[in-house]
């Protein structure tokens, strides 16, 4: 009994993440109706992971941009944590072309302006999500094989 309910686990996680990745990338197409704006990079740096606590070196990157009397920040690549998936050249080489006080290109929501990326509709990392899914299923499959064997 308790491996189809550890079988039901992974499926309903597969689902989770398939319904998560099918709004996320809604979201996304929807970003295709943000305006664009010149931000300001207020910070870009990589900080060295720590031994025992970080897996990997992590960018920190921030911008600022001005709507009307309003400041926003913001920090986002992509809707989707690419700067989770680069490794340190690419961080060193973003950096390079983005150093601190340049300007920006950047797109934010009209309806809600503190809501920003860099590039809102690049994709890079949802997929990550959805081979978690099919990684899933496939371990819900092998429970429910082993469980009927």
């Amino acid at each position: 009994m308790l491996s189809l309910l550890v079988a039901f686990a992974f499926f309903a996680v597969a689902v989770h993440l398939w319904r998560w990745s099918y709004q996320q990338k809604k979201i996304a197409d929807q970003c295709n109706l943000w305006l664009p704006i010149s931000a300001k990079v207020i910070e870009a740096n990589i900080l060295k992971a720590r031994p025992d606590f970080d897996e990997s070196d992590t960018l920190q990157f921030r911008y600022s941009f001005i709507i009307g009397s309003y400041t926003y920040t913001g920090h986002h690549l992509n809707l989707f944590s690419q700067e989770a998936l680069m490794d340190h050249e690419s961080m060193r080489q973003f950096i390079e072309q983005h150093p601190l006080n340049s300007q920006l290109d950047i797109y934010y929501n009209p309806e809600a302006p503190q809501e920003s990326a860099v590039n809102p509709s690049d994709l890079t990392g949802l997929s990550s999500y959805r081979n978690l899914a099919w990684l899933c299923c496939a371990f819900g499959a092998c429970v429910l094989y082993f469980y009927f064997v």
